[in-house]
């Protein structure tokens, strides 16, 4: 195999584990999403409720997002998913598929919810899966670029770029023998590319490229059935004279499953074949290609009339739909009209309406101000009434206080001159004792005992007169020689009965 070709297989391998990268952020980003969960996301294409999806399903949803795709892209993607290869995607396959390494433990542990027939997913989650769609569709396009190069090579063959990448004759390819031929191709693949190839190349995940898996990988799992371009025919020339097989030419349009190096065909390589079974199959493959071209022409006629026939119905179409366009323009802008004016009554209604509330809400506001001033002229009133009621009432403890204290003057002075009156009396009655006492004693002397030596002497130098009952007392006591004596020459004196009248009136 040629330096060329050798540098287009190894674009090819740099294609893929890029657009696999590409494709494992947009899973990554579609599973830190809160709302998805893969059951859900599964119903929303799963529209007739059967539990697998079928190519329709995967062109709707396409088609509902508007995603663009030709029929061979939507088939690659479909091929793509089904996992299992029974030409139906189950809820395992979609799972396998849509969800990223990183987010796995994440989503799968998420709890389902109900997708009615006919719902949309929530608005991001419906972005972000059909981001995923259309990147897978963008890798498809970015790597059918290199290898539509590679295959198109007149000295590729599958057999020796699987030889070429298995560098240590194992039978397989591993990460390190490929990072060897990309680096000899002086392209350097980082760890994530590499791991992102073999995810996507790795069908089985043994960490091993098998044949197979690398023939599924460079031709894209192109789906059948799939009709070729016709060659042109300068290439069919050069082929001829280059003594080429025109097998090179043709085949590489075809599937994998046909191609003569295939694991079951490729015997039909080996040096061993005798050159007349090369040049039948040659011109078989002439007299092959000439009855394509016929049937190519005449499927084109086909196809042109039914072009024909579908622009016509197309036109007749877009003539309805633009009479329906214009009915429901009209019947909209009459509609619009009718809301206008609806609109403009309910303005109007609204005005009359905020000015009679304005105008209820100044009577209210006037009927409140006058309410405040006649109650505040009430409580004027009140508090002027209460006013006076108290200083009549003032005046009339005033009045009662001085009444009080006049009767207790008068009450006083009347006791006063009560009590000035008995003390006079007292005073006339002690003076009418003392001169009564002074009379009785000037006139009946008392009677001693003729024993007693010195009482005369005493008698004699204090008159009856005015003798002091004290002064008498000590005099006798001190000149007495018996108790006795004292007592019987004991009277009582004026002051002594002053007391004791005072006593009993107390």
């Amino acid at each position: 195999m040629l330096t060329i070709t050798q540098s287009r297989l190894a674009n090819v391998i740099q294609a893929i584990a890029q657009s696999e990268l590409l494709s494992e952020k947009r899973k990554s980003i579609l599973g830190e999403l809160h709302h998805f969960q893969v059951e859900a996301a599964f119903n929303r294409l799963d529209q007739s409720r059967v539990g697998k999806l079928a190519s329709s399903d995967l062109n709707e949803f396409l088609d509902d997002n508007r995603i663009p795709h030709s029929q061979v892209e939507a088939a690659y993607l479909f091929k793509k998913i089904d996992n299992d290869r029974d030409g139906r995607i189950s809820v395992g396959d979609f799972s396998k598929f849509i969800v990223a390494k990183s987010t796995r433990n994440i989503v799968l542990g998420r709890q389902p919810y109900n997708v009615e027939v006919g719902m949309l997913l929530p608005a991001e989650v419906e972005q972000a899966l059909a981001d995923v769609f259309a990147q897978e569709l963008s890798n498809y396009r970015n790597i059918n670029i290199p290898r539509t190069a590679l295959i198109n090579s007149l000295d590729y063959n599958a057999l020796e770029a699987f030889r070429l990448l298995d560098l240590f004759n194992q039978g397989y390819i591993n990460i390190d023998s490929l990072a060897l031929f990309m680096k000899n191709q002086g392209i350097i693949l980082l760890r994530d590319e590499l791991d992102a190839f073999f995810q996507a190349v790795d069908l089985d995940q043994d960490g091993k490229i098998s044949y197979s898996e690398l023939v599924e990988a460079v031709h894209l799992m192109e789906p059948l059935p799939y009709k070729p371009d016709v060659p042109l025919r300068s290439e069919l020339l050069n082929a001829i004279e280059n003594s080429r097989s025109l097998e090179r030419i043709y085949l590489s349009q075809y599937p994998y499953y046909f191609y003569p190096y295939y694991p079951y065909y490729y015997p039909y390589y080996y040096p061993s074949l005798k050159l007349e079974s090369t040049r039948e199959r040659e011109r078989s493959l002439e007299r092959l290609h000439r009855s394509r071209i016929q049937q190519i022409n005449t499927e084109s006629r086909l196809r042109d009339l039914e072009n024909e026939r579908r622009r016509s119905e197309e036109r007749q179409r877009s003539a309805e739909r633009l009479r329906q366009i214009q009915e429901e323009s009209f019947l909209r802008k009459s509609q619009i009209e009718e809301a206008n004016r609806i609109r403009e009554l309910d303005r109007i209604q609204n005005e009359e309406l905020r000015r009679s509330r304005e105008i209820i809400r100044q009577a209210e506001t006037e009927a409140r101000l006058r309410q405040l001033e006649i109650d505040q002229q009430a409580l004027q009133i009140e508090r002027e009434s209460r006013f006076k009621a108290l200083e009549r009432e003032s005046r009339l403890r005033q009045a009662e206080r001085e009444l009080v204290d006049s009767q207790i003057r008068a009450n006083f002075e009347r006791l006063s001159s009560i009590e000035r009156l008995k003390q006079l009396e007292d005073l006339r009655r002690l003076e009418a004792d003392k001169l009564r006492t002074s009379q009785e004693l000037a006139y009946r002397p008392y009677v001693y005992n003729t024993y007693q030596p010195y009482y005369n002497s005493a008698i004699q130098k204090y008159p009856y007169s005015i003798i002091d009952s004290v002064n008498a007392f000590n005099t006798i006591r001190k000149y007495s020689p018996t108790k006795s004596l004292v007592q019987s020459t004991i009277y009582e004196s004026p002051s002594k009965i002053t007391k004791k009248q005072e006593f009993r009136q107390k």
